[in-house]
């Protein structure tokens, strides 16, 4: 890390040393902020590519298949991007001395030095290999050498923007719900900005290179030479056909699609809907012995509701609340939940309606208490009967909400979906049961749910 510093410092000065003024014309300002946000631009177009192969082959993660695959795409569409920010920068009056970019640079890699001891000596090799790299990269006289160099020491960044994990965190990424839009404008925000702070150095490196009037290019690598670019857009289109034709999803790599069925033992309704992480263009979705083909690019189906009389899948017993102390503001259950078969989850609250609760006891069992709300939770099929006590002190005397969720591996009413697309179906039906209770009466009888 002390050798790249010393080294940066050095070719800070080297280059000032050999600045050169041109009088009598305005100085172009903000330099800086102009590359950045050409950087920026071009690293938003890389990002972008997915979704315009998303565009191309109407699946919404079309790089679950080969993730490694989208990464050249989208590199190339990152570098057509760069071309053109390189053409537009011409034309915004970008200053041509060198020493105002490779002093930012220098400073920018300084920064990110800086934040990334925090994280351990193995992470600032990453950023001192940059500044080495750019350091020796001035002091070249070709050109295409100094280019040649930055790009050396851009490598080891890139090992940070597309780690050796980088197919998990793509797929992890494919599986987040499709009706969190904002989330998914987030994450693109996110990732965009991250990769921007990281190869930003690098533009300002390259930027000093590219606008020195010491630096002549030859006309085949010129950013304005037609044939350059024309190459960069044949070899981006041949790329995104190359990935359009592939095999996305597999048996070895299914989508998932989940159909979750909710029952309210108040309304004696069944909701179901069904989800899926692809889209469920073509799919077929029987239900009531009908049949119904999605047409656009949906990924979350809701089905009409079905009535459904109360049977054996869960009954909740709990006895008459009391009162506990003369506070007025305690009250203690029993509470018996009778259940067909081993659920998955089985999630009990207590929700006051104005007050919170103080403190929650359980009797052997742990109870979580947070924001005012009571909690238990079983995980992993737990028995079929469960019973237990509960007392609970509240800030002052109000009504409770006792909420017993119990979600089961399985369907309350038939739902099959074909889709053209290989997945795995999961079925979950969620069954809820509630009372409210007060301080010392039950507002509502026990009821039987389903």
């Amino acid at each position: 890390m002390a050798l790249s510093v010393i080294l940066g410092v050095w070719s800070v000065v080297q280059v000032r040393r050999g600045r050169t003024e041109v009088f009598g014309q305005p100085r172009p300002r903000i330099p800086g902020l102009k590359v950045a946000a050409l950087t920026f631009g071009a690293v938003l177009c890389g990002w972008l590519t997915e979704d315009v192969m998303s565009l191309i082959t109407g699946l919404r993660s079309p790089w679950y298949g080969e993730p490694v695959n989208y990464v050249g795409i989208g590199l190339l569409g990152f570098i057509f991007a760069s071309i053109g920010a390189g053409i537009l920068g011409r034309r915004m009056n970008l200053s041509r001395d060198p020493y105002r970019y490779f002093l930012r640079s220098a400073i920018w890699f300084g920064a990110l030095i800086a934040v990334m001891s925090l994280g351990g000596p193995r992470l600032v090799v990453y950023p001192a290999l940059g500044l080495i790299a750019c350091s020796i990269a001035v002091s070249l006289r070709s050109p295409l050498y100094q280019v040649a160099m930055v790009t050396a020491g851009a490598y080891p960044t890139a090992r940070l923007i597309f780690p050796e994990v980088y197919e998990f965190i793509a797929r992890l990424i494919a599986s987040i719900p499709a009706e969190s839009g904002i989330m998914n404008i987030l994450l693109l925000a996110v990732l965009s900005l991250y990769v921007w702070l990281l190869i930003m150095p690098f533009a300002l490196c390259l930027t000093g290179i590219v606008r020195s009037p010491r630096t002549s290019w030859p006309v085949s690598v010129s950013f304005s030479n037609n044939a350059v670019v024309a190459g960069c857009a044949l070899i981006l289109v041949v790329t995104a056909g190359y990935n359009a034709v592939q095999t996305t999803y597999s048996e070895f790599r299914p989508c998932h699609v989940e159909i979750v069925q909710e029952f309210d033992s108040n309304a004696d309704t069944v909701r179901t809907v069904v989800k899926s992480t692809e889209y469920l263009t073509g799919a077929t979705i029987r239900y009531q012995e009908r049949d119904t083909v999605v047409t656009g690019h949906e990924t979350i189906v809701h089905l009409p509701p079905r009535r459904m009389s109360r049977s054996t899948w869960m009954t909740v017993e709990g006895s008459v609340p009391s009162a506990i102390g003369d506070t007025g503001a305690s009250i203690g259950t029993f509470v018996n939940v009778h259940m067909a078969e081993r659920p998955y989850i089985l999630n009990v609250t207590y929700t006051p309606k104005h007050a919170s609760i103080v403190s929650a006891d359980a009797g052997p069992l742990a109870v979580g208490l947070k924001d005012g709300v009571a909690r238990l939770r079983w995980y992993s099929f737990p028995d079929t009967l469960i019973a237990f006590p509960v007392a609970l002190r509240l800030s002052r005397a109000d009504t409770v909400t006792e909420i017993v969720e119990a979600t089961f591996v399985g369907q309350a009413t038939p739902v099959s979906v074909a889709s053209p697309v290989p997945g795995n179906v999961d079925s979950r039906t969620i069954v809820r049961s509630r009372r409210t209770i007060a301080v010392g009466r039950d507002i509502r009888p026990p009821q039987e749910s389903e």
